[in-house]
């Protein structure tokens, strides 16, 4: 009977004779090409960084993707500086830039750890819920200016686009260019978030119904849109 070394298991194998030495050279400038001479993208570069610097890249970006909006849209709420305001609107912005940094890093968490399951299910939840739970107590966002010059629709339009331009943010920090359903709606979720708060900021309605159809709803669209696509994605992938 023949027996085997452990050393016979670990040495390679010899290349295929049949094959010529130029097209082992063509074979072999096939695979170098996509490895090991392959330029490596910004993007590339962004997405290799450690999780929490890409987390930490994101929460900034969601920032400065706020501020410019608000610059956009007229600036900050002329309100935001009475006496009465300044405790209650302060604390609902850190809450809400807790929430977003929560939800994105569900979003952004490291492929080799273990999957969140429901933990990142309900936060998600959360970064919808919490906003139409603020959208029901006026009395936090009470204005002292008066009426708001905008409409539910250009509220609406407004929080949107920003939510849009935070999620698509959190997702070219995404590891893959086709992340997992739930950093997915995560990501939106995490601009939902980071919409209700710029929208806070900018506009200052304290009524119920504009509270709840032009800013708090701008979470249920992105995040309804990422399922949706999800949804669509998974019954192309099943028909291929």
């Amino acid at each position: 009977m023949t027996t085997h070394g452990p050393e016979q298991d670990v040495l390679p194998r010899a290349p295929d004779a049949s094959m010529a030495p130029a097209q082992l050279d063509q074979l072999w400038s096939e695979v170098a090409r996509d490895t090991i001479d392959a330029k490596r993208s910004w993007l590339t570069r962004a997405r290799e960084l450690p999780t929490a610097l890409r987390i930490a890249l994101v929460v900034v970006g969601s920032i400065g993707i706020s501020t410019l909006a608000l610059l956009v849209v007229g600036g900050v709420r002329g309100d935001m500086v009475a006496q009465s305001l300044v405790g209650r609107h302060v604390l609902a912005m850190v809450g809400l830039a807790v929430l977003a940094t929560t939800i994105f890093a569900v979003a952004l968490r490291g492929v080799h750890r273990r999957p969140l399951g429901l933990l990142g299910w309900a936060a998600v939840a959360l970064g919808v819920i919490i906003p139409l739970g603020l959208s029901l107590t006026p009395w936090v966002w009470q204005s002292a200016s008066g009426p708001s010059a905008e409409t539910i629709h250009g509220c609406n339009v407004i929080g949107t686009v920003t939510g849009l331009f935070a999620a698509g943010f959190a997702w070219l920090f995404q590891r893959t260019s086709t992340p997992a359903p739930l950093r997915l709606i995560a990501s939106a979720a995490g601009g939902g978030v980071v919409a209700f708060g710029m929208l806070q900021l900018h506009c200052p309605s304290d009524d119920i119904e504009h509270l709840l159809l032009g800013h708090s709803i701008v979470g249920i669209i992105l995040v309804g849109a990422a399922l949706v696509f999800v949804g669509v994605r998974r019954l192309v992938l099943r028909r291929a």
